[in-house]
């Protein structure tokens, strides 16, 4: 009988036996396998409903009960159901799932939202281990938007066109350097309004808006004007919301001299109603502004006009027309008038809306220029401007159309803060640094320095696709040439946009966070400008 045949079955039950004990564990561990697959895509889950939770939850921060309200709906939709139990082997019953939604310590504006799924599925693993929970979380964070002009309660000069500070309303204020401007629909959209001006050139029949909209030649006309933003740290106090001349149509405030002619100077008496009223245009020379103040809906992302609620008592039509008559010229010129006085019920964005064209009364032929003022304050009397406390900011959102001050060449235009940091900040200036002589514009970051790398643009018409970033001028000191003397044109951006944008670095840190404007002009400089300020990425996004 041959030996190795013997071995031979012997080996062959060897391997049987030892394939039947190793069965069982690779039967195991293939479930085990799928089950981990299974866990992956479970967690994949998980994350989805959580990133999706705080993004939708977050805009309405600080309000963190409505944040984790808006989180639980928002996880719902994606399959999970909050009364669902599980049994826990012991006889009980305790949820699946658990949510925890709350604020991140020191940043009013970042949510937290972490979901645990208690007992994720176990297909066949059991013989290994009798639960696995799985638990997910999202940080996510909502960048408000850039203030554009203010760096307090005040946006706008508080005082004639001098400037002196021998007016009450004048004494210890920062000159801002410019007043808030809206012209009427039929006014040169080269003047410098870019929204609130329907005409590209000088107004009549080819540019008559008073029945049609759609008529006006500058595509950017928007009849629903400009948005400031009266934002409200602390709901359920009082807050007034003031107007400084809210009424009048010419440039700006004119003082008379002795022999009644207009001088910037106030060594005259002012006489309201013979100012210089010049630069009308359209059959009808007169402007009236509507001023509408709207309910927060207590989520910082939105500012809601359309639709939107007026807050009652807030909406007036200021005006040449009927309304002059009963207000008086006093209402109207170089003072504060009380526009109204409101309750908020959130701490939020409560938005004002200005307007010259589309309501009743408004005047749709008008073409003068209105300059004014807002300021807003908590309680019924206007607080220091040096030392103000606590009060609600005032700034614009997305525009801003100003009249400067002649003879300040520096201008604050947005308030920029270390949340921006890595990213690319943004300003469109339209027509701006027109005057006399040569005139230079450049940009000043919080510290008063140049930043570096600045890359400009410029385009004409707005209504077709601008150029290529180029540097136009000086790239190193973000300087612009905007006027020269004897030039052609002199005005170099005259009815043009010009957009700088800023690479800000990663280490970008700042107390007195805002960016300002320098003019040289040596022959003299008085600015009708529109500005737009935005930092380009998404202001709500996954941060951790």
């Amino acid at each position: 009988m041959d030996s190795s045949t013997d071995r031979t079955s012997g080996d062959r039950g060897y391997v049987i036996a030892m394939v039947t004990l190793l069965l069982v564990p690779m039967i195991g561990f293939m479930a085990l396998a799928i089950d981990v697959g299974a866990w992956y895509t479970q967690a994949t889950k998980v994350q989805r409903a959580v990133d999706a939770a705080a993004l939708a939850g977050v805009v309405w921060m600080p309000d963190a009960d409505k944040a984790e309200t808006v989180a639980v709906e928002t996880i719902s939709k994606h399959g999970v159901n909050f009364g669902e139990v599980y049994d826990d082997g012991n006889g009980g019953t305790p949820p699946r799932w658990d949510l925890r939604v709350e604020a991140v310590p020191g940043n009013d504006f970042q949510l937290r939202v972490v979901l645990t799924d208690n007992t994720a599925p176990i297909f066949f693993g059991e013989m290994f281990i009798d639960n696995v929970d799985i638990t997910r979380q999202a940080i996510s964070e909502f960048v408000k938007p850039v203030p554009i002009g203010s760096s307090g309660h005040t946006l706008g000069i508080q005082c004639n066109v001098s400037g002196s500070n021998n007016t009450n309303e004048c004494n210890g204020v920062p000159q801002a350097g410019y007043w808030l401007r809206i012209v009427g629909p039929q006014r040169p959209h080269h003047h410098g309004d870019y929204k609130a001006a329907a005409c590209l050139g000088l107004g009549g029949a080819p540019c008559d808006v008073s029945a049609d909209p759609t008529a006006a030649t500058n595509t950017g006309f928007d009849p629903d004007g400009y948005t400031l933003a009266i934002d409200v740290p602390v709901k359920d106090q009082p807050v007034t919301v003031e107007i400084f001349s809210p009424g009048w149509f010419d440039n700006q405030p004119r003082w008379l001299d002795g022999s009644g002619n207009p001088t910037n100077t106030n060594t005259g008496v002012r006489n309201g109603a013979a100012w210089d009223e010049r630069d009308a245009w359209g059959d009808d020379s007169e402007i009236n502004t509507k001023f509408s103040l709207f309910e927060a809906d207590g989520s910082v992302l939105t500012t809601p006009l359309h639709p939107g609620t007026e807050v009652a008592g807030c909406t007036t039509i200021y005006g040449y027309g009927t309304d002059r008559a009963v207000l008086g010229d006093g209402d109207y010129a170089d003072e504060w008038k009380v526009h109204c006085t409101f309750t908020p019920t959130f701490a939020d964005i409560y938005p004002l809306q200005v307007q010259t064209y589309g309501f009743p009364g408004a005047g749709n032929h008008g073409g003068k220029t209105n300059a004014y003022s807002v300021r807003a304050y908590y309680g019924f009397t206007p607080p220091s401007e040096l030392t103000p406390g606590v009060q609600p900011k005032v700034y614009a959102l997305d525009f801003m159309s100003i009249a400067s001050r002649s003879g300040v060449t520096r201008f604050e235009i947005a308030e920029i803060d270390p949340v921006h940091a890595g990213k690319t900040l943004s300003l469109r200036l339209f027509d701006p640094g027109d005057g006399s002589g040569d005139i230079t514009l450049t940009v000043r970051d919080p510290n008063g320095a140049t930043p570096a790398n600045c890359v400009m643009r410029d385009w004409d018409p707005e209504d077709q696709a601008p150029p290529n970033l180029v540097p136009v001028d000086d790239q190193s000191t973000c300087t612009a040439i905007t006027r020269i003397d004897g030039g052609s044109p002199a005005n170099q951006y005259n009815d043009k946009w010009l957009e700088i944008q800023i690479p800000l670095p990663v280490s970008y840190t700042c107390t007195d966070c805002y960016w300002s404007i320098d003019y040289t002009a040596p022959s003299g400089f008085g600015e009708g400008t529109t500005w737009a300020v935005s930092v380009l990425g998404d202001p709500v996004r996954i941060v951790g």
